[in-house]
């Protein structure tokens, strides 16, 4: 009995995680501007969710991605990392399109060690990334790490795999509006030309 209402009381729990995360990555799509889109989906993983750090990293070329937003290093060696493609785990993620995480990094055989000693810098744990877009060329790469022995599991991959499916909605959104007013702006200075 106790056993069951444990569990009830831990899915509760996970409800209402997902509902302010929804609340949170709604208001994201709302801002309609790639930079602040960008810094807010880090720091909503480092303020609101636990995480200790958090990164992005844009699509460069196609030799990998480019960390321009982070949240919660305690070093700037990774700002202005290039992750090429493949390599480490935001670079495994990006080539392959699809959510990892790895419990114990530095150590870890499911990911090549290119980034061991920015991970180490940072005291890096436990990583955890999903790309921002579906298909073969991903807009980029989201990160999460933790400085503590644990691990991730289930919940975290829900909440960073959200915040990366939401981030490139948001950005798709910001593009949009972007290219909507250049063409505004565009034809009002048409306009004025002819008057």
């Amino acid at each position: 009995m106790a056993r069951a209402a444990r569990t009830l009381s831990q899915f509760h729990v996970a409800v209402d995680e997902l509902a302010l995360l929804n609340r949170e990555l709604s208001q994201l799509i709302a801002l309609l501007d790639r930079d602040l889109v960008l810094a807010r989906a880090v720091r909503l993983l480092t303020e609101d969710f636990g995480f200790h750090c958090a990164w992005i990293g844009e699509r460069a070329n196609v030799d990998g991605v480019v960390i321009g937003h982070t949240s919660g290093n305690r070093t700037d060696r990774l700002y202005g990392l290039t992750l090429r493609t493949g390599c480490g785990l935001g670079g495994k993620v990006f080539a392959e399109g699809r959510l990892a995480w790895v419990n114990g990094y530095l150590g870890s055989p499911e990911i090549p060690h290119d980034y061991d000693g920015e991970a180490a810098a940072e005291r890096i744990q436990c990583m955890i990334a999903a790309p921002i877009g579906d298909g073969p060329r991903p807009a980029g790469v989201l990160l999460g790490g933790l400085r503590e022995d644990g691990g991730f599991g289930g919940r975290a991959a829900a909440i960073v795999e959200t915040v990366a499916e939401r981030t490139a909605q948001a950005l798709v959104a910001a593009e949009r509006a972007r290219r909507s007013e250049e063409a505004a702006l565009f034809e009002e200075r048409q306009r004025l030309a002819l008057d």
